[in-house]
């Protein structure tokens, strides 16, 4: 999800070509996480937990959700808020100035 953020960022920028193949070069650093159906039940105990704890999720924070949680690894975001009802999941944020 986040890779399809930045596309969609770089696209309604206006960013050219050789501003693109460089996003694309500094993706190439990371492990690019691919869906799969253990991914795809995650997220859906993500949008079923927050649903349950009247506390909506968007799809796009759920595939964050749902990563953090089939790696066991906790979701680095500056929107906590977006992701208190969803169980199991550890959240790393830091209050801004």
């Amino acid at each position: 999800m986040t890779v399809v953020e930045l596309g969609r960022w770089a696209l309604a920028s206006n960013w050219g070509p050789a501003k693109i193949a460089q996003l694309d070069r500094f993706l190439q650093r990371f492990n690019i996480v691919l869906v799969d159906l253990p991914l795809c039940e995650k997220w859906a105990e993500a949008i079923n937990g927050d649903a349950r704890a009247g506390l909506p999720t968007s799809a796009s924070d759920a595939w964050s959700a749902a990563t953090a949680l089939a790696l066991n690894c906790p979701l680095v975001t500056h929107n906590a808020a977006d992701f208190q009802g969803i169980p199991g999941l550890t959240i790393i944020t830091e209050k801004g100035p």
